[in-house]
């Protein structure tokens, strides 16, 4: 069995890593009291496995739909899972129920994405359509989207760029 300062020497950085003392202390008195050696990496592994949304992802669909109804899809992802109190805050910040500005959060015009020759053109316009209904968690290494932050980030930006969506953007100027 390893001795205390061993554990201590384990256990201190992956504290300082981000994992939740008491759970390292609990894994490394179980590995020990089955007479497994302290080893970090592995640890590190397993204490992950058990963090509470460490590995945990949500993906949430949004689209573009310009003037002339031609569609361009994508996904947001955010760290952590979407609650039903996230998603009554989020949609408080949409316009018209399902409207928002993604470049106002640092996030992809979708227009930008798309196979289309005429974009920028008058047909395009800032608003894209969030996909709350819609969203899904995931697991890291999944096939993923635009990653953003956590939910809680997501939110607060949200929050705060519904104070004014500025529907006044020039894509055309943006873009070309």
């Amino acid at each position: 069995m390893a001795d205390s300062s061993n554990a201590q020497t384990i256990t201190d950085p992956l504290v300082a890593e981000g994992f939740d003392r008491a759970a390292v202390e609990a894994l490394t008195s179980a590995l020990e009291g089955r007479g497994y050696p302290f080893a970090t990496e592995e640890l590190r592994t397993t204490a992950a496995a058990e963090q509470p949304g460490e590995d945990e992802l949500t993906t949430i669909p949004y689209m573009y739909r310009d003037a002339a109804n031609y569609k361009q899809w994508g996904s947001i992802v955010v760290r952590g899972q979407l609650t039903d109190e996230h998603r009554v805050a989020l949609q408080a910040c949409l316009d018209e129920e399902q409207h928002f500005i993604p470049t106002q959060l640092g996030i992809t015009h979708l227009g930008t994405v798309a196979d289309w020759p005429s974009f920028p053109c008058e047909d395009d316009h800032p608003w894209h359509e969030l996909g709350l209904d819609d969203a899904e968690p995931m697991r890291i290494g999944s096939f993923g989207g635009e990653p953003f932050g956590t939910v809680d980030e997501f939110v607060t930006a949200m929050t705060t760029a519904a104070q004014h969506w500025d529907d006044g953007l020039d894509i055309i100027e943006m873009f070309s």
